[in-house]
């Protein structure tokens, strides 16, 4: 299973353990399920990632502005990119100082993504990649270029690959999506071959 949890998803997978057919999650954990397994992000790995990523792209610091907010994400990224920020000789990093306690679906992104644009923060740091699939998200990143805004993005898809190529974004961080069946695999195969796994939760490598 990949992606929302549902009832009827937990329900299947529940049915399948009853059975004694063992099944591995991915992307997304059930882990009050019958599940042997979950492969998947390490959420405040990849949120320090992002952070390191930012550090990197803008060395003298600034503000920031979280766009699709994440558990674990948002926890690991705010801890690294502002770990410094007691120290006179290291880059101090400060979220925007307005806030808009908004999440959902593109309509709500889009709305933070313009709040936020208006605030000229020194980056925008989006958690999910629902926001760069915004069909404006070119004219959005044109019609703000002059405010010197890094964009920082989850995942690798291909278009998201363009726009890092094109500077409609500048840094991602994501995971192998060959890496997690390749894992996948291997993890069914140890359980089925030796009747038992060592542990529950097998994280993946990111790549940026």
């Amino acid at each position: 299973p990949c992606g929302r949890e549902t009832k009827d998803e937990d329900d299947y997978i529940d049915e399948a353990g009853a059975l004694n057919v063992p099944v591995v999650t991915f992307d997304k954990d059930n882990d009050h399920t019958q599940r042997v397994a979950y492969i998947g992000t390490d959420q405040e790995f990849l949120g320090r990632t992002m952070a390191r990523l930012l550090k990197q792209l803008r060395p003298e610091g600034g503000t920031f502005a979280i766009v699709g907010e994440k558990a674990g994400r948002v926890e690991g990224f705010t801890a690294e990119i502002m770990k410094d920020n007691g120290r006179e000789d290291r880059a101090h990093w400060y979220p925007t100082a307005e806030t808009i306690p908004h999440e959902g679906y593109m309509e709500g992104y889009i709305k933070s993504l313009e709040f936020f644009a208006d605030q000229s923060p020194s980056a925008i740091v989006t958690f999910r990649q629902t926001p760069m699939k915004w069909e404006n998200w070119t004219g959005f990143v044109d019609a703000n270029r002059h405010k010197n805004i890094t964009y920082i993005g989850v995942d690798s898809d291909d278009f998201q690959l363009q726009y890092l190529n094109q500077k409609y974004v500048h840094g991602l961080v994501g995971q192998s999506q060959w890496a997690i069946g390749d894992k996948l695999v291997k993890v069914l195969i140890q359980n089925i071959t030796d009747g038992y796994l060592k542990q529950k939760i097998y994280p993946t490598n990111l790549i940026s």
